[in-house]
């Protein structure tokens, strides 16, 4: 079950300026976009891959006719990060 709402915090999303705020708006504009993406052919759940550095995110959407590859640092440091087998 879910542990309850504090609704106290949940406001902070709409404080101009908070991280509440723009960590709610990045997580917005990602549903945003990964709905636009059925629009191009690209479709199916994220499945996440290992790109070799902890740092990175990475995961890819294959059903649909196009296949999509993200890879994202989320640290504050450059990376490297291999590409999961199949993305050669």
């Amino acid at each position: 079950h879910r542990p309850r709402m504090d609704w106290r915090e949940a406001a902070l999303r709409t404080q101009p300026g908070s991280v509440a705020q723009a960590l709610f708006d990045a997580m917005r504009r990602l549903g945003e976009t990964a709905r636009r993406l059925n629009d191009i052919g690209v479709s199916g759940r994220a499945v996440p891959c290992v790109a070799g550095d902890p740092a990175v995110l990475a995961f890819s959407r294959e059903d649909g006719p196009r296949r999509l590859l993200v890879l994202a640092n989320m640290s504050d440091r450059v990376v490297s990060a291999d590409r999961p087998e199949g993305y050669e």
